[in-house]
C-alpha cells in the first residue's frame, strides 16, 4: 500500500496546483467540520434555551394555579365560618350567600346543603333551592379533618354548558351542613400566556379528565398520550415531543401541580417548528455563513490558485522558450507580489543574456569578416603570384630571345626586336599597376554606401584612350550601395570595350537604367569579344584549382569589386555585334530625395 502511495505523493509535490487543490480541499473540510460542529453546538444551547424558558413558564403557570385553588379554598372557607348559619334563618344566608357571590367574579353559584338527605338548603341560584345536588359532589362521602379543610370536586359540566368545579367546606356553626362553591375553570385562559404561536395550555386532573383546554380542533392530546405525559414527569418539570394532529409536532412542557388532595397535570403545548424558529433560523443562518465562506474560500482559492498556476506556467513556458534560444519572449511582469519581480528578473536575465550572445554574435561576425578579408587577401595574393610569375616567366623569355636575336641579326631588322620588347616592358609595367590597385582595394576601408555611378562613367570615357565613337544614355544622377572602388571597375570595363578592338573606330555604347530596386550600368561595343582564357579567370580564380595564366588581372579586379558591393557581373553578346558587359547594383535613395522625405516627415 505504501509503494503504491510513493508516486502520488511525488505527483503532489512536484505540481504547485495539485498542492494548492489538497490545501484548499483541507481548508474546506476544516471550515465544514468546524461550521458544523459550532451549528450544532449554538442550536443545542438554544433549543437548551427555549426549553428551559418554556420549562419555567410552565412552572409559572402552574404556581398560579395553586394561588387560583388556595384563593377559592380561603374565599369557601370564610364563608363557612360565619356565625350566620347557626343564628340566621335561609333568607339571611340566602342573602348572605349572594352578597358574597357578588364580590367573587369567578364563583357562578353558592349551595348551602344538607348533608344528610344532600339537599339545597339555600343558594345564590333559587331554582336549586329544595333540588339534590350533583351526586358527583358525593357530598354525603366526604371526610374531613377539620373544619379548615377544603375538598375540590370537578371537573364537570354545568347546564350551559361551561367547565366547573366545586370546592367544598364543613360549615364550622352547622357540622351537619356542607359550603359548595361552584367555580368557572375558564379564567385560567387569562391566567395563561402562550409566546409562541400556535401555542396552547391544558390542566388535566388525576383522572385524566381535562379540566381546561385551550385547544381548539383536533389538535388535544389522547388519553394514551396523556397517559405517557404523566408517566413521563415523575413529579417534576420536563419537556416532551408528541404529534397532536396529523404531522405536525408539538413540544410539550409537563408540570405538576398539586391542588389539595388532587394531583393537576400542566401541560403547556407549542409547535416544534415555532418553539425552535430561533434555533432554526440561527442553524440556516450558521449553515449559510459556512456554505458562503466554503464558497468563497473555494473562488478565492481557485482564483488564486488558478492565476499562481496560470503566472508559473507561463514563466516556466517563456523561460524555456529563452532557452531555446527565442530572446523576444516577454515575461508577465505587471504584478507587484512575488512572482511580478521572479518575472522581472527573468526579463531582466533575458536581456542580460540577449546582450551578452548579442555581443558574442558581433564578435563572432567581426571574427567571421576578419577571415573573409583574409581569405580575400590569400585569394588576391594567389592570384597576383600566379599571373605575375607567370607573366614574368613569359616577359622574360620574350626579352631574352629577343635580345639573342637583336644581338644576331643586322642593324637593319633590329626595330621589330626592339618595338617587341618595349611592348613586353609596357605590359609588365601596366600589370604592376594593376597589382598595386589590387594591393591598395585590399588594404583599406571596404565599408559599402551611396555611390553615383554617372560621375564613373563619365572620368572613365574621359580617361580611356583609343579613338572611339561613345553613345552615352545616362540620367542625371544613378546613386546605388557601393565602393569608391567601383570606379576603377568601370574604368577597366570602358577601357577593355574602347582599346581591344579590332575596328579602326571602334563604337561603345553606354547606359544606366534605373529600377525600382536595382539600376543597371551596360557597357555595349563591337569588338571582338573577351576571349573565353580571360573570362574564365573570373571563375578559376574564385577557387583554388587550376588556372590558366592570362593577361585578365583588369577583368578578375572588376568583378571583384563588384561582389564586394553586392553586385553581379555577366557577360551577353551586344547588338552592336560585340560584347556586353552587364553591372547590376542595389539602388539608394539620392541625397535629395532623401532630404525632400524628410522634409515631408517633418
Amino acid at each position: 500500500m505504501g509503494d503504491r502511495q510513493v508516486p502520488l505523493l511525488s505527483t503532489v509535490r512536484e505540481s504547485l496546483w495539485l498542492r494548492l487543490a489538497v490545501a484548499l480541499t483541507l481548508l474546506i473540510l476544516l471550515i465544514g467540520i468546524v461550521g458544523g460542529a459550532v451549528t450544532l453546538a449554538v442550536t443545542d444551547t438554544i433549543r437548551d434555551d427555549v426549553d428551559g424558558d418554556f420549562r419555567l413558564q410552565a412552572e409559572a403557570e402552574a404556581g398560579e394555579i395553586r394561588e387560583w385553588y388556595d384563593g377559592n379554598s380561603r374565599f369557601v372557607r370564610s364563608i363557612s365560618d360565619s356565625q350566620l348559619f347557626e343564628e340566621g334563618g335561609d333568607s339571611e344566608i340566602t342573602a348572605f350567600l349572594n352578597r358574597e357571590v357578588d364580590n367573587a367574579p369567578s364563583v357562578r353559584t353558592i349551595h348551602y346543603v344538607d348533608i344528610a338527605d344532600r339537599t339545597i338548603r339555600s343558594s345564590t341560584n333559587g331554582a336549586r333551592v329544595g333540588t339534590g345536588v350533583n351526586a358527583s359532589l358525593a357530598v354525603n362521602d366526604r371526610t374531613f379533618t377539620d373544619y379548615d379543610d377544603t375538598a375540590l370536586v370537578g371537573p364537570f359540566g354545568a347546564p350551559d354548558g361551561a367547565t366547573v368545579v366545586a370546592f367544598l367546606s364543613p360549615v364550622r356553626t352547622s357540622p351537619e351542613h356542607l359550603l359548595v362553591t361552584i367555580v368557572e375553570v375558564e379564567e385560567f385562559d387569562e391566567r395563561f400566556r402562550q409566546p409562541i404561536a400556535g401555542g396552547f395550555t391544558q390542566v388535566i386532573d388525576p383522572a385524566n379528565d381535562i379540566v381546561f383546554s385551550g385547544a381548539t380542533g383536533s389538535t388535544s392530546p389522547t388519553e394514551r398520550q396523556l397517559s405517557r405525559l404523566r408517566e413521563g414527569v415523575g413529579g417534576e418539570t420536563g419537556i416532551r415531543q408528541l404529534g397532536l394532529s396529523g404531522d405536525e409536532r408539538y413540544v410539550a412542557a409537563v408540570t405538576p401541580v398539586d391542588v389539595g388532595d388532587a394531583n393537576w397535570l400542566l401541560v403547556k403545548y407549542a409547535p416544534t417548528d415555532n418553539a425552535y424558529s430561533l434555533a432554526r433560523t440561527i442553524r440556516t443562518g450558521l449553515l449559510a455563513f459556512v456554505f458562503v465562506a466554503l464558497v468563497g474560500v473555494l473562488g478565492i482559492g481557485w482564483r488564486f490558485g488558478r492565476g499562481t498556476v496560470r503566472e508559473v506556467t507561463a514563466l516556466s513556458a517563456a523561460a524555456r522558450r529563452v532557452t531555446d534560444g527565442e530572446y523576444d519572449v516577454e515575461f508577465p511582469s505587471d504584478r507587484s507580489d512575488e512572482l511580478g519581480r521572479l518575472g522581472t528578473s527573468l526579463a531582466e536575465m533575458r536581456d542580460a543574456l540577449a546582450d551578452r550572445i548579442s555581443e558574442l554574435e558581433s564578435t563572432k561576425a567581426a571574427v567571421d569578416e576578419a577571415n573573409a578579408e583574409l581569405d580575400t587577401q590569400r585569394t588576391m595574393i594567389s592570384v597576383l603570384n600566379r599571373v605575375l610569375r607567370h607573366n614574368l616567366r613569359n616577359a622574360g623569355h620574350v626579352i631574352r630571345a629577343r635580345a639573342e636575336l637583336l644581338a644576331s641579326t643586322e642593324p637593319t631588322e633590329r626595330r621589330e626586336h626592339t618595338d617587341q620588347i618595349i611592348e613586353t616592358v609596357e605590359e609588365l609595367l601596366d600589370q604592376a599597376s594593376k597589382a598595386r590597385e589590387i594591393e591598395s582595394l585590399a588594404s583599406e576601408n571596404r565599408k559599402t554606401g551611396p555611390v553615383d555611378l554617372v560621375p564613373f562613367v563619365e572620368r572613365a570615357i574621359a580617361e580611356a584612350t583609343g579613338a572611339a565613337t561613345v553613345e552615352r544614355s545616362t540620367p542625371e544622377e544613378a546613386y546605388v550601395r557601393g565602393h569608391p572602388a567601383l570606379e576603377t571597375a568601370v574604368l577597366n570595363l570602358v577601357e577593355n570595350a574602347i582599346e581591344h578592338t579590332d575596328a579602326e573606330t571602334p563604337t561603345v555604347a553606354i547606359s544606366i537604367t534605373v529600377g525600382a530596386d536595382r539600376t543597371t550600368l551596360s557597357i555595349a561595343d563591337d569588338g571582338p569579344g573577351i576571349p573565353e582564357a580571360e573570362a574564365s579567370v573570373i571563375e578559376e580564380a574564385a577557387v583554388e584549382g587550376p588556372l590558366e595564366h592570362s593577361s585578365g588581372l583588369g577583368l578578375w579586379t572588376t568583378n571583384w569589386i563588384v561582389e564586394h558591393v553586392g553586385g553581379t557581373l555577366t557577360f551577353e553578346e551586344s547588338r552592336l555585334g560585340g560584347t556586353e558587359a552587364l553591372l547590376a547594383f542595389e539602388r539608394v535613395p539620392s541625397p535629395s530625395e532623401t532630404d525632400e522625405s524628410d522634409s515631408t516627415d517633418s
